[in-house]
């Protein structure tokens, strides 16, 4: 009589040979799965390198001649564009935007004449009442918010495209626009924006190796590997797993 301990099978404490087996064909499978996996992010780790972006060392070249006391307007619009560029980006914190937003204005200020900011100025509480006034429009009502934000907006490029060069219609138009704020002129030097040259390289900082770099069937190695590759080294697993098995039992004649 065939004894019931023979089907029995505990991961941690095998009582057959068989179910040794298939306990170390298990922990081998998950030995590759793991090695591929971690390993591979130990490996990034280890190679990447922190590499700016261009908008990083344009800003930097630009706050350093500005603090030194350049007002060439060439160098304030290449202050604020590396500035806007940054401020599109997703993720950006709460208080890391607040900073962002004084660097703008203080460009946006040094750049238009005198004559302009105060018929400037006007037309951004305007855009605040609007863009507050969203949250709770619906339908044709929150149509209608959207058209006179955007046209408030392109009112206020056209008006200062000529001295920021950022024209009126495109993505950094928006946040520029949406980044204005009406008060006291503010300087490079007020407390707000000490930690600017900070936020600017936190945010234009990405660690880049050659397993970032080299592609791989159009798309970064990196990416190519945990979205593709590990995907189909799980079914591959799954699939040995079964042959293995199916292996076991015909050596150890175990008829299902």
């Amino acid at each position: 009589m065939q004894n019931n301990s023979d089907y029995h099978f505990n991961l941690f404490q095998p009582l057959t040979e068989y179910g040794r087996k298939i306990r170390n064909l298990i922990l081998t499978m998950l030995a590759v799965w793991a090695v591929c996996v971690f390993g591979f992010q130990i490996l990034l780790r280890v190679v990447e390198k922190p590499t700016p972006e261009e908008s990083l060392t344009r800003f930097e070249a630009a706050y350093a001649a500005l603090k030194n006391g350049s007002n060439d307007p060439d160098i304030i619009r290449e202050f604020l564009h590396s500035q806007v560029l940054t401020a599109g980006k997703n993720g950006i914190k709460p208080a890391d935007r607040e900073v962002l937003g004084a660097g703008i204005n203080v460009a946006f200020r040094m750049l238009v004449p005198d004559s302009l900011e105060e018929s400037i100025m006007a037309k951004i509480p305007e855009m605040v009442s609007m863009k507050g006034q969203l949250e709770k429009a619906t339908g044709q009502e929150y149509l209608n918010l959207k058209t006179g934000i955007i046209r408030v907006q392109d009112e206020l490029m056209a008006v200062t495209a000529s001295f920021t060069g950022v024209t009126p219609g495109g993505l950094e138009s928006a946040i520029l626009a949406n980044h204005l704020k009406n008060g006291a002129s503010l300087g490079l030097s007020a407390p707000v924006l000490e930690s600017l040259p900070d936020v600017m390289k936190l945010y234009l900082t990405h660690n880049q190796s050659f397993l970032t770099d080299f592609k791989f069937l159009g798309f970064p190695f990196h990416y190519f590997y945990t979205a593709v590759f590990l995907l189909i080294l799980f079914v591959g697993l799954c699939l040995l797993y079964n042959l293995r098995l199916d292996r076991l039992m015909k050596l150890e004649k175990i008829e299902e």
